[in-house]
């Protein structure tokens, strides 16, 4: 799961800088038509060693539905990226994102949460609201900004997660991310036709390019599909906030933007939070039955 925080981490930084140098459309073509290689590789590979995971006949609505859901998804996302200045706003406002999946995995799939994953849930959620609040009060951040296009990017991606894990036996996570390619590379290819752009790419962009379509359409998908069959989907969710951190890291180095204060207390609250809920009930809980011992 903390390999899909990663290279989702770099997916922020990479994307902002590819595109700010050719459209949406254009970077959609080779940024998926890329991952659909590297996808179809690994089902080829897993098909080799009998691990793929051959769809059913009631599997294949569920694939068409959570790939037309992510195609929106993705679309708005990316459009967040190229909208926004600051990469670190788009990852603060994709932590809201547990809030729903919280939400409709207690309600579609009865998933339990205890004392521990209350107290670790209400620790992350509170710093990404220290970190999205100043933006949130400000309606001028929304779609013109691009930060609207994100809260819906957000709210679909809990979609996805929550349909993905009601059927995590009988969809292989390899196949998921290989048709979330396909469709997005459909799509930003019907969109290239309509508008008839240059499909060049500078040399100096596929140093970028081709890492960022390994990192983006194909691990970090993968990475975090393939977590739902171990974690529930309010844990996955919780988990990927801790790309937040690594956002503020890269968008430092890279764009030279320095976090404010409360954004870095926000971020610790966010790591504590995700330390809670991957310890589960053994630090976490142990240290609380102390402290009721103790009173």
């Amino acid at each position: 799961m903390f390999a899909s925080v990663l290279t989702n981490s770099s997916t922020y930084i990479i994307s902002k800088l590819l595109l700010k140098a050719m459209s949406l459309r254009v970077f959609g073509i080779w940024w998926f038509g890329l991952g659909i290689i590297w996808n179809g590789l690994n089902i080829f590979r897993k098909w080799r060693s009998h691990a793929f995971i051959v769809p059913s006949g009631r599997a294949w609505p569920w694939l068409m539905w959570i790939g037309l859901v992510e195609v929106v998804a993705t679309f708005s996302f990316f459009t967040a990226v190229s909208l926004t200045p600051n990469p670190s706003i788009i990852a603060f406002l994709n932590n809201l994102a547990p809030v729903f999946v919280i939400i409709l995995a207690v309600i579609f799939l009865e998933e339990k949460i205890g004392a521990v994953d209350y107290v670790a849930f209400a620790i992350t959620l509170g710093g990404a609201i220290l970190i999205t609040g100043e933006a949130l009060l400000k309606p001028i951040l929304l779609f013109r900004s691009g930060s609207g296009y994100i809260l819906i990017s957000a709210i679909l991606y809990a979609v996805s997660t929550v349909s993905m894990k009601r059927n995590v036996k009988i969809l292989d996570a390899s196949l998921v991310t290989f048709n979330r390619s396909l469709l997005m590379f459909i799509a930003c290819l019907l969109w290239f036709l309509i508008r008839r752009d240059s499909l060049d790419v500078r040399s100096g962009l596929w140093p970028l390019l081709l890492p960022g379509s390994i990192t983006g359409p194909f691990l970090t998908v993968f990475f975090t599909y393939s977590a739902l069959r171990y974690i529930d989907a309010s844990r996955v969710s919780v988990i990927s906030t801790g790309r937040m951190f690594f956002v503020l890291l890269g968008t430092w180095l890279v764009f030279g933007v320095l976090p404010t204060l409360h954004q870095i207390w926000g971020g610790v609250m966010i790591i504590l939070g995700i330390w809670m809920l991957t310890t589960g009930k053994t630090v976490s809980q142990q240290w609380i039955q102390r402290l009721i011992r103790r009173t």
